[in-house]
């Protein structure tokens, strides 16, 4: 849930907001001690080069799954309540969405400050995004107060972002093999750690995260707010991919069909023609391009960060691209 909120002191807190607060924080402080002891290094950051993370995380074609992680983030009426009531999200969707990027990439190819850095000011944030569901959420929830910081509502949000990272990497590149993704998805716990999740309470096998995945995919507690279909459609009036609607294309075809409704996509025949043919240009293009022009500019600068630390010369290819701002491109799309 990574906006721009609104603030208040954390003084105006009833006393039992402050002590929920503090047991956030308490939990938090275990997060961050564990992602310390298990990070690979202090220059190579919480994964290194060696990861699987890396390996994968790096690929700019991943940039395509992001509208399906947001949808399936504002599936869950906390996530869509929280946005709608405490950010600037339906003003500045691709503000959002740069941020998200942002801190991510923060995470997986910083160094171990930045990493945890980028955790602890998202933790921090977060404090302020509490409330309750209001009457338009299903009678289940209705009055029904919800945080940011609960560690049920951040495994979400991970899990949506390690699910559609493995599945738009196989549509648009390639295959991974069960090794890869069983190495990739073990690596991901330090993400959910470091955002606030406790690693007890992480799927431990990859078999048991997509039973977790599945669960809240098909169960109850998804598309109960009417908000949700609100932010959703707000999402793709965005000049994201505005190309022939490559945003809405791409998006119904990376989704699960119940969501199709909630965001007003078309999946008839026409649609999902036009999703197989924009995947067949997509790999074609990955195929013909080196990995390293594949690679996002955080992955090169986090190259460039370590041969320096290594006293190497970094790559010509990283010096050049680290220079980019992911950020910045973004904007200038708006």
């Amino acid at each position: 849930m990574h906006s721009q909120y609104k603030t208040s002191g954390q003084n105006s807190l009833p006393p039992q907001t402050q002590a929920e607060k503090a047991h956030d924080d308490a939990v938090f402080a275990h997060c961050l001690a564990h992602v310390r002891a298990q990070a690979c290094g202090d220059v190579e950051g919480i994964y290194g080069p060696q990861s699987t993370t890396w390996q994968i995380g790096r690929e700019s074609v991943l940039l395509l799954g992001g509208l399906r992680a947001l949808v399936l983030q504002l599936a869950h009426p906390a996530v869509a309540e929280g946005v709608n009531q405490s950010s600037t999200f339906r003003n500045d969707p691709m503000g959002r969405a740069r941020r998200t990027f942002t801190s991510t990439y923060e995470v997986i190819f910083g160094d171990l400050n930045t990493a945890i850095r980028s955790g602890t000011r998202t933790h921090a944030i977060h404090h302020r995004v509490r409330g309750e569901y209001p009457a338009t959420t299903t009678p289940r929830f209705a009055g029904q107060s919800y945080r940011a910081n609960d560690p049920a509502l951040l495994m979400w949000v991970w899990a949506t972002l390690v699910a559609t990272s493995l599945l738009t990497y196989e549509t648009f590149l390639r295959p991974l093999t069960l090794t890869e993704k069983a190495q990739y998805y073990a690596e991901s716990h330090l993400s959910a750690v470091v955002s606030g999740v406790p690693p007890t309470m992480l799927p431990p096998t990859l078999t048991d995260f997509y039973t977790y995945y599945q669960a809240m995919l098909e169960g109850p507690e998804l598309l109960t707010s009417t908000t949700t279909g609100e932010l959703a459609k707000a999402l793709f009036k965005t000049p994201y991919l505005r190309f022939l609607q490559l945003d809405e294309i791409v998006a119904a075809g990376l989704l699960p069909p119940r969501f199709h409704a909630v965001c007003g996509l078309a999946w008839e025949a026409p649609q999902q023609q036009r999703f197989r043919q924009a995947v067949a240009v997509v790999r074609l293009i990955q195929r013909l391009t080196p990995a390293s022009l594949r690679a996002v500019p955080a992955y090169h600068q986090a190259r460039t960060r370590l041969a320096k630390a290594y006293g190497h010369r970094p790559p010509l290819t990283s010096r050049l691209i680290s220079r980019w701002d992911l950020t910045k491109l973004m904007s200038t799309a708006q």
